[in-house]
Order: C-alpha cells, then structure tokens, then sequence
C-alpha cells in the first residue's frame, strides 16, 4: 500500500478551465458555489484524475472504473491511498476530510460496454486538430487519454446537460480495433425524463469511454408577499435588529421583511455572498463570526437594544461522526451563539436561534446533535436574556437541495401560516 498527499488549488482550477474549456461557473466562480448546495468551488473530476494518473503508472491497463461518491474541494488535502493485488489490479481511493471521495479500479481485462446507446438524447462530435493535439503531449499519461477526459469535462459542464451537470463515474476502456481520425464522438442518452441520470459514451482514438451524468439542482424561490396581519407585526417591532448570517436562506429571507419597518436599523451580516441589496434602514458588514466574533460583540455594544437572529453555519453535511463536521458544527452551532448571548446579558436584547424539526424525529445526523446540545444548554443556564428556540422543518434552502427537486415549502410560507413561528420570529409576548 502506498499513501501520497495532493492539494489542488483554486487557481489550478482556473488554469484547468481554460486549457480544457470546461469554464462551468461551479468550479470558477465564487458566487455560484456559495449559492449551490456545496456552498462553495468544486474540483473539476477530469483535474482530479490527470494529477492522479500523472503519479502512478497506468500504462498497461485495459479498463479504469471510476466512481465519485462526493465533491472535492480546493485547498483541502487529499490522501491518495494506491493498493496492488495479486491480480495484477489496482485500487486507489482519495479521501478528503477523514471522508471517501473516489473510488478507482484499474483492471487488466475489458469490461464495459462498447456500442452507443440506442436512444440518443444529445450528441457532439469534436475534431481534434494536429495543432490541438500537440499542447496535450505530456511525458506522464498518454495524449489521448489527457484528451479524452478533458473533452469529456468540457461536453459535460458546457454542453450537456450543461451549467447545472455533475459527473457520477467515468469507465475507460482501451480500444483495440479503433481506426484512426480526428473525431471524438459523444452520444447521450436520458431515459427517463423523471430522474436526472443521463448515460453517454464517448469513442476517440484507442479509448473508449463509457460515463454517467446528472443534472444537479438549483434553489428556486417564488416568495409571496406578506399579508396586512404580518405587516403590522412587522411594523410594531422597536429594538433595531442584527442578523447573523443574511445573505442567504431564512437569514435573507427576514432581511427582505424587516426592511418593511423603516423606523429600526438592520444590522446584516455576511461573509462570501455579498448582499445586493441597498434598502435605507440597512447597514451592511462583511464578517466571518468563525474568526471576528468579537466584531459581533462589538455590533451589540453599539447598537443594543436589539433582536439579534443568529443563522451563521457552515455547509451541512450529513454524515456522521465525521471529525470536521464535528469540529466545526461545536464551534458554529454552541461555542459562538453561547458567547453572543454571554455578551448580550447585560442589555436588553431578544436572542433567536434557528434549530431542526428533525430533532423530533430522532434523526442522528451531528447536525442534529449540535443543535439539541445547545437547547439543552441555554435552557439549563440561568439567562436573564429572551432566547427564542425554534425547530425548522425542511424547508426551501440550499442546504436542503437533491437531485430529485423535491417540492419544499419556503420559510415565509409556514411563517404567515404559523402562530408559533410568529411568536418566536417577533418576539411576541
């Protein structure tokens, strides 16, 4: 067993767009990870692999079976762990963050099919031009391969199915009874509209590629106007407000509302999501509570009395037990609202704290876990401030985005509904 360590930067990324043409905004562009349900840049699966096939040697191989479990994100460390069997097989796994990314399986014999699906929903041939195929010589893999797998990224993230596309697993095989020419042929096929699984094939030159696809999901939001009785008690509101965390999901949706009461300030909060918008009562400060709490703290000093909604968090990961998640749900989820409310006791402030329905249900998520750690431990304490708890359903976020688009409600739905979430929301006595 060999064990090797690799980073992959954000500006490796780029430099990958553009020399593979695969300029998909999920790599490149900051926003647009922040918004998707990874919350930040992913690595491109074709640069993972190159780096990889570029350490070992791979040369007399006749298939590759590739599965991706989960995204890789830049400047994170990934553990590259290669095995070798009697079998002449190999087998490589990358983790990042103590978690199993990709799986890779390199066999000497053929096994994956090698004739285009029958029913083809999009196709896409690219020629290869003597001049386009020399800036892909490379002394450690094989042009063609380097190629294949560029092209296949560029097919996938540009062309189909396109901005919203992700890469499920690639099988390379090697083709013995190709015929030479300039082509590189992609044919695709979805067979069933209701689920977002695309398969394809690509042939070019000595290889043969058969690979999976998806379409991801986008957070869509028709959010409703609010009603005369939530208007008003919108407008009854006195202390000014801070909101933690407000360039995205409940802590953006509020933002929208509360700028209805023009007679408060609203003191918001964001970190890499920049907000738009530029109401009158609106003051805008780009913070990361993880490293400047105490420019929170300083925010409440000035500006007390204050209802202060705290909706800081970091990407949500389901898995469990898994030590980052750990690590940085305790801090984001009880040491930092814990300081905030320490501070916020010798004013008069109005805390609330945003915790999971799912709690109810058992679930055993550390999302979950944290988040009841900290019930139990602000009702345990002696705090003279209001702390509003509330347990959220599964509502119309990013961090609750899956490939199948389920139907969610949006916040505000359930909020103008709810007497209990107005209560806990306005701090109604």
């Amino acid at each position: 067993m060999i064990t090797k360590n690799i980073f992959i930067k954000k500006s490796e990324g780029t430099k990958f767009a553009n020399f593979s043409g695969d300029r998909n905004d999920i790599h490149i562009n900051d926003k647009v990870g922040y918004q998707s349900q990874f919350g930040e840049n992913i690595v491109h699966g074709a640069l993972i692999l190159i780096k990889i096939f570029k350490i070992i040697d791979i040369k007399n191989f006749k298939s590759i079976k590739i599965r991706f479990n989960d995204f890789i994100k830049y400047n994170s460390k990934l553990k590259i762990i290669f095995k070798n069997n009697k079998t002449n097989k190999q087998k490589i796994f990358i983790h990042q963050n103590n978690q199993l990314k990709i799986t890779i399986d390199v066999n000497n014999i053929n096994t994956l099919r090698t004739s285009f699906p029958k029913k083809i929903t999009n196709k896409k041939n690219f020629k290869i031009s003597t001049k386009e195929f020399k800036k892909f010589i490379d002394n450690k893999i094989e042009p063609n391969l380097k190629i294949s797998l560029c092209y296949l990224s560029k097919y996938v993230g540009m062309h189909y199915p396109g901005k919203l596309s992700l890469i499920n697993s690639i099988n390379i095989q090697k083709n013995k009874s190709y015929k030479k020419n300039n082509y590189l042929k992609i044919k695709s096929s979805q067979f069933d509209k209701r689920f977002p699984y695309i398969k394809n094939m690509m042939k070019f030159q000595n290889y043969i590629i058969d690979f999976e696809t998806s379409k991801r999901p986008v957070l869509k939001s028709n959010l409703k106007l609010p009603n005369k009785k939530i208007v008003e008690k919108i407008k009854k509101i006195k202390n000014d407000i801070l909101i933690i965390g407000s360039s995205s999901g409940i802590g953006y949706d509020l933002m929208k509302l509360f700028s209805i009461n023009k007679k408060i300030k609203i003191i918001a909060t964001f970190k890499n999501n920049k907000i738009t918008e530029n109401y009158s009562n609106l003051k805008k400060i780009n913070i990361d509570v993880l490293k400047k709490t105490k420019d929170i703290l300083k925010i409440i000093k000035k500006y007390n009395p204050l209802n202060i909604y705290y909706f800081a968090t970091p990407p949500i990961n389901n898995k469990i037990n898994n030590q980052n998640n750990l690590d940085l749900y305790k801090k984001f989820y009880i040491k930092i609202p814990m300081k905030i409310i320490n501070y916020s006791n010798k004013y008069k402030c109005n805390f609330f704290y945003p915790s999971t329905k799912f709690i109810n249900e058992n679930d055993k998520s550390d999302y979950s876990k944290f988040k009841f750690i900290f019930e139990k431990k602000i009702f345990a304490s002696s705090k003279k401030l209001n702390v509003s708890i509330l347990r959220i359903p599964k509502i119309n976020t990013k961090q609750n985005l899956n490939l199948f688009n389920e139907t969610l409600p949006n916040f505000r739905d359930i909020l103008f509904k709810d007497k209990i979430f107005q209560k806990l929301i306005f701090f109604e006595s």
